[in-house]
């Protein structure tokens, strides 16, 4: 067995977060990024692909080690390391991660009054989710901007500064000026592995600067979890390196496809994840955390990509990103927001 994984993971795991993400992170080194052959431009093929992160079982934090196959060559490898150290690692088959455009259109009338969860789109793209409103500064000027999912409003890497965004996006409604509801600002520039560089992305989020203040309301109200048909103002970010605090909690996300859902966050601070895109490629995230479906019902679906995932008490702690099966995943939203440099309204 790996001479680090024969720590008990435990102990490291329940002392602070820094000292969890470097146990995943020192882990993580000695299992070679993207492809356990070491060449940096390919990954591993479905049934040898894995991954680790940070979980939460019967009050104790453990390993986690993440496979797309139950049955493949990464699940007994993974297994084989749980039978060495059954008190400290877990092992989750998660699936197949992607992000696909909707599967039916909606038929969602205009909005006059833009807020979390209706569907937006570029104007020559697929419907995703509005995920909420950030407060923009840009020298001497304040304004207030909305944020979805990059892959989504900038078409991955296609889209520019300038192009229109419309509500509802395509095909919940038609693709006509008057469903114009404002400017492609910025967005995450999404990196595909096989390319130069850094071949992880943190992020996925665009910025859309609105034609009119006046559709864009004062806070991000979403359901309230014990209440759904009341809402609640989404009260801040918590920071990425805080969420594995939350593991094995309740979370929510109110999105274009599925409305209102309640998941559990499973897994956190994953350093690598392939995600495929709607273009059909697989892209790699890092920190990405997974939430597992709840009492059958998933917890988001193709046209959710955007939706901000939040606690009970408020608190946004990422974005909608993909999903399998079994789990949705998410990045982080403080680093997106970050990225943009932005902050929730």
């Amino acid at each position: 067995m790996d001479p680090i994984l024969s720590q008990v993971a435990a102990t490291a795991l329940s002392s602070s977060a820094s000292a969890a993400m470097e146990y995943v992170e020192k882990i993580w080194k000695k299992w070679l990024p993207l492809g356990q052959s070491g060449e940096d431009d390919q990954i591993e093929r479905m049934d040898r692909r894995m991954s680790l992160g940070l979980a939460k079982r019967d009050g104790k934090y453990v390993l986690a080690i993440l496979v797309e196959k139950a049955d493949s060559w990464a699940r007994e490898k993974a297994t084989a390391h749980r039978t060495r150290d059954p008190d400290s690692i877990v092992v989750e088959v998660t699936g197949k991660a992607y992000a696909a455009n909707p599967d039916a259109p909606i038929r969602e009338r205009p909005k006059a009054r833009l807020g979390p969860g209706i569907s937006i789109g570029h104007f020559r793209g697929s419907a995703g989710t509005l995920g909420g409103f950030v407060r923009v500064s840009r020298g001497n000027k304040d304004w207030i901007g909305i944020i979805g999912s990059a892959h989504v409003l900038s078409m991955i890497n296609t889209g520019e500064k300038g192009e229109d965004v419309i509500q509802p996006g395509w095909p919940d409604g038609p693709r006509v000026f008057d469903n114009r509801i404002g400017k492609l600002e910025t967005y995450t520039y999404l990196v595909h592995y096989q390319q130069k560089g850094d071949a992880l992305n943190g992020e996925d989020i665009a910025l859309v600067r609105p034609l009119e203040d006046e559709t864009v309301p004062k806070a991000n109200l979403v359901p309230k979890p014990k209440d759904p048909d009341r809402n609640m103002r989404l009260k801040g970010c918590l920071p990425s390196e805080r969420l594995f605090e939350h593991c094995g909690e309740s979370v929510y996300k109110f999105g274009r496809t599925t409305g209102f859902t309640e998941g559990v966050l499973d897994v956190t601070n994953v350093p690598q994840y392939s995600v495929q895109l709607p273009n059909g490629r697989v892209y790699v995230f890092r920190d990405v955390a997974a939430v597992k479906n709840k009492n059958r019902r998933p917890f988001s679906r193709p046209g959710d990509s955007g939706s901000i995932v939040y606690t009970s008490d408020g608190q946004a702690i990422g974005t909608v990103l993909g999903a399998s099966s079994t789990h949705s995943f998410m990045v982080p939203l403080s680093a997106s927001l970050e990225a943009i440099r932005a902050e929730l309204i």
